[in-house]
């Protein structure tokens, strides 16, 4: 069984993500590491782990693992290097570390000051850049993600893992530390590695088939942990039950249950495992509890800005703006500040938009086709020779939202524009579970934010920022 024996991170600006579970054969690991502490370099945090999760590397075919990373990481080095030029930072590059395992099967990348290794048949090899070389590197030879503009080599490494194989990533700058105990074997290392000095103790250590200490993130709360929550929940009512009723309809109930709950697929199949209860309230609440998408989900309004024209289109985004469209202009607001970054005007209404790359693609009226970078910049212009006539865009239209897309949700919502209200509905049980209301009605009501946990929301000149709120089981 492959084993997290320890992780840790320093109080910098790195991260550490993974949805590791111990029975499970598919999982991956992300691990960054930044010399220094900053808004800016946990943005950057931010934005890697959104692409990862977009990536979506558990449904990667095996086959297709190594391409895939390739072309990934390759995007990635220059989306983060578009971030260090648009923040004027003058240094430039984070380091990192990003391993798929399927059973005892890894592929893995590293790059920058994480210095990687692996023991196999306690025998100790180097991965990646060679550590003697660690203290004479430049930073252009450290191959940190996203400090050149130019293409940076990209290695995926294979290995199949056999027991007592172990692999482990720590600071460059503590390779004297780890060399220095390597001869007395891996327990030796790991040990150097649980002691590193506060400021640079980031470090991973996974094995194969080695019982170990397994340190939980933050971000295992996720899937599993509900599911076992919501079974010894059940388990515990169902008790109570049958001790009070001594009735064997409620053991079949539980065993229901259990059968259910085993597939994950149990909030379709528990339907009517309460049709037995006699309690009316007891009932209301077991089904509030098994059925609802989570504990409480609102759509605040955190902010509206009101603007000088109509706005003719639904707001799209990126990284690091809100784009308005009003006929044939098209304006860049500044996420945070809401700051207008910058305008361009054309000679034709824009008729479809679309946010890619962290770029925007316009479609005008008169066929001409431009793609425009997140600075205002027209990166190139052509002319469709399509004669297909788009229609006018569409007005607000629902929008569905599932785990994939929020992972605090237990099951699947849709949000419903009808009018001046905008409503939140189960998907399960088609209930409204939040709605609010405007004087007047949404017009236009853009895609979810998951950066941001958010909705942009167009009202007659206003635009709205809609907060999903949410609390989970």
């Amino acid at each position: 069984m492959f084993q997290v024996e320890s992780s840790k991170q320093s109080g910098r600006s790195n991260l550490y993500f993974s949805d590791y579970f111990p029975q499970s054969d598919d999982s991956y690991f992300l691990q960054t590491y930044n010399l220094g502490d900053t808004p800016f370099l946990k943005s950057l945090n931010a934005l890697v782990l959104e692409e990862v999760l977009q990536l979506k590397p558990n449904q990667i075919q095996e086959a297709k693992i190594k391409e895939a990373m390739s072309e990934f990481f390759n995007e990635l080095h220059w989306k983060i290097n578009a971030q260090f030029n648009h923040a004027g930072e003058p240094y430039k590059g984070i380091s990192l570390f990003f391993l798929i395992k399927r059973s005892n099967r890894v592929s893995f990348v590293q790059f920058g000051r994480l210095a990687c290794g692996i023991f196999r048949h306690n025998n100790s090899e180097e991965i990646g850049l060679s550590w003697a070389n660690y203290p004479i590197a430049t930073v252009e030879s450290l191959n940190q993600i996203g400090s050149v503009q130019e293409d940076i080599p990209i290695k995926v490494y294979n290995e199949t893992l056999v027991p007592g194989d172990s692999i482990f990533t720590f600071p460059s700058s503590q390779i004297p530390t780890i060399e220095d105990v390597i001869p007395a074997g891996a327990n030796s290392v790991l040990t150097a590695l649980l002691n590193l000095p506060e400021d640079e103790n980031n470090f991973l250590y996974l094995s194969n088939l080695r019982a170990g200490i397994i340190k939980p993130i933050k971000f295992f709360r996720g899937h599993s942990f509900r599911i076992s929550a919501i079974f010894m929940v059940l388990i515990i009512i169902f008790s109570i039950l049958y001790y009070f009723l001594a009735d064997n309809k409620v053991e079949e109930m539980s065993k229901r249950t259990k059968e259910s709950l085993s597939g994950y697929n149990f909030l379709f199949e528990v339907k009517n495992l309460t049709d037995n209860i006699n309690n009316p309230e007891l009932e209301k609440q077991l089904k509030k509890f098994v059925y609802s998408p989570a504990k409480d989900i609102n759509l605040s309004p955190i902010w509206q800005g009101q603007f000088s024209h109509d706005i003719t289109y639904p707001p799209i985004f990126d990284y690091s703006n809100i784009y308005l469209i009003v006929d044939e202009n098209i304006a860049a607001l500044d996420k945070r500040s809401k700051d207008v970054n910058w305008k361009l005007s054309f000679n034709s209404p824009v008729l479809r938009a679309f946010s890619i790359e962290n770029n925007i693609l316009l479609l005008l009226k008169n066929r001409h086709l431009l793609f425009v970078s997140h600075k205002g910049d027209i990166l190139w212009e052509k002319v469709s020779k399509s004669t297909h006539v788009l229609p006018q865009e569409p007005f607000a239209l629902p929008k569905q939202l599932t785990r994939r897309d929020d992972k605090r949700l237990n099951s699947g919502i849709i949000i419903v524009p009808e009018g001046s209200y905008l409503k939140v509905i189960s998907i399960i049980t088609g209930e409204t579970v939040s709605s609010i209301q405007f004087e007047d009605e949404i017009n236009y009501l853009s895609d979810y934010d998951p950066v941001d946990n958010c909705f942009y929301g167009v009202v007659n000149d206003i635009l709205v920022i809609f907060k999903l709120q949410i609390k989970v089981w």
